[in-house]
């Protein structure tokens, strides 16, 4: 996110929850995260909304649970609390689906491909958050940012996989936006992660990504369970940052959630994104 309150923009991570209904061909979406790091900006929390499943129908297109588009919601408010207040921005707003937006394949390293998951989805959202200000308007802005959501795994499936101490492999895709010493732009690369159900450890790796990797590296850490969702904070080669996902469909199918992470030192960097991948 980009805001005139300060000169360097900001990475906001959190989650994604979508409602689609195919008899109406509406869509809703809500996305909220908090500033990373903690307090970027003033920021502590956002809150947009899209769409809406009932009331006037302006501001969104629904095809099928791949193909949809929202704008803002014309019923539901916009959130932030900035230095510890809350408020209401006015927004204009953007979700999109990539199945509907596309996914651009020259932005993938060699070897990597995208995730061509069955139960979750990934996109696009953006936009302007204006805040009243009695001096002058504040303004948050979203230029191509990234959104993945699904289907979660039930937790019968996963007592079960825990049960047999299975384990999994997954590989997909990272993209994401990027501020990098004053220039942004679109990044993608390569995730890997594998999970061990019985003693709940993993790895998790973004890799190639705009020519940089992170997560916990070749090594499994422990990666405790909350539900279906799982997370993961550490520092890499001069890197700081955190990977937040889930497992959607039975049996732990596949895995995708978000990432951020930025430069300890030197020339600012900052990236954040989505990963999605499949066993």
């Amino acid at each position: 996110m980009y805001t005139n309150a300060q000169s360097s923009p900001y990475a906001v991570s959190g989650s994604t929850f979508i409602q689609t209904d195919a008899t109406t061909n509406r869509v809703q979406a809500t996305l909220s995260g908090n500033a990373v790091p903690t307090q970027a900006a003033g920021v502590s929390a956002v809150t947009m909304q899209y769409g809406g499943l009932t009331g006037a129908p302006g501001g969104q297109a629904f095809v099928d649970n791949s193909n949809f588009a929202a704008l803002e919601s014309q019923t539901s408010p916009q959130q932030m609390v900035v230095n510890g207040t809350a408020t209401q921005p006015n927004g204009q707003l953007y979700l999109v689906s990539s199945g509907a937006a596309g996914a651009p394949t020259s932005l993938l390293p060699a070897g990597v491909s995208y995730c061509q998951c069955q139960y979750l989805q990934w996109g696009y959202w953006g936009g302007d958050l204006t805040t009243a200000n009695p001096s002058a308007p504040r303004i948050d802005r979203g230029g191509i940012n990234t959104w993945v959501a699904g289907v979660q795994t039930p937790q019968s499936d996963l007592n079960s996989l825990m049960s047999q101490s299975a384990s999994a492999t997954y590989t997909g895709h990272a993209i994401g936006s990027v501020f990098n010493n004053g220039a942004s732009y679109v990044a993608a690369g390569g995730f890997n992660g594998t999970y061990n159900f019985g003693p709940r450890t993993g790895t998790l790796n973004v890799t190639n990504f705009d020519g940089r990797s992170f997560g916990t590296g070749p090594n499994p850490v422990p990666v405790p369970l909350n539900g279906a969702n799982y997370s993961f904070a550490g520092s890499a080669a001069g890197l700081q940052g955190s990977i937040n996902g889930s497992f959607y469909g039975p049996n732990a199918a596949e895995t995708g959630g978000n990432f951020a992470f930025q430069t300890t030192a030197g020339p600012t960097y900052i990236a954040s994104g989505i990963f999605a991948g499949k066993k």
